[in-house]
Parts: structure tokens; sequence; C-alpha cells
């Protein structure tokens, strides 16, 4: 599975560049999250404070997945040589880990031909 089309590095056109996940990370980390629970209330003059805002720290979860993309010049060359990239990128996205969604490396494909860059890309 990959996806294809015009890819510039470097000032060189690779008009069929072919861009292929070698690699998916999914890591959850918990941090600190502070929230307002409850507004400040403030006179009538609308700079004095009433009542101060009572505020709520609590452990959140976020997850984070990342893809590592290996760019060939095209296909003929990834399967010439599986080493033989030009270039490589890492890059983000939000991964569905419900049970009725795809897997990871499928929905790394759809997230990454979801950014401008790569909208045009087709699958091969």
């Amino acid at each position: 599975m990959a996806i294809q089309g015009s890819h510039t590095f470097k000032g060189i056109v690779l008009s069929d560049a072919y861009l292929q996940i070698t690699s998916f990370d999914y890591m959850l980390h918990s941090q600190l999250e502070t929230s307002v629970k409850t507004p400040a209330v403030m006179e009538e003059d609308g700079v004095t404070v009433k009542i101060e805002a009572i505020y709520e720290t609590k452990w959140v979860k976020k997850p984070n997945s990342q893809c590592l993309v290996r760019v060939f010049k095209d296909k003929a060359a990834r399967d010439a040589d599986a080493n033989g990239h030009v270039s490589d990128f890492v890059f983000n996205f939000d991964l569905k880990i419900n049970t009725s969604a795809k897997n990871p490396i499928i929905q790394g494909y759809e997230a990454l031909k979801a950014l401008d860059a790569y909208k045009d890309y087709t699958d091969v």
C-alpha cells in the first residue's frame, strides 16, 4: 500500500513519487489540564472582582499517533531497493481506536491524503 503523485524534492519534481508509510507509532500520554470551573463575577464597574474564578485541574489522556513516510522516486525505485528512498518525513494524526475503526496504516494514508500537499495523490 502506498500513494503516488507529483512531489518536489530539493527543487526537482518527481512526477511519479511513491510515498510509503514504513513506521507507525501510537502513544498515550497523561497531562495536567487546568480549566475554569466557575468564571469570576465582576462588580458593576467591570474592573473589580466580586467573586474569584474557580479553577479545576485534572489528568487528561492525550493520544499521539505518528507515521514515518519514505519518499521514493517512483514505484520501480522502491521495488528495486526498499532502502533507496530520496527523503522521509514524519507526520502526526488523530487515530480512531473504536471497534469500527480501520486499521492504523489505512487511517495513516487517509490522514496523509487529507493534507493539502498530498490531496491529489492516488492509492497504488
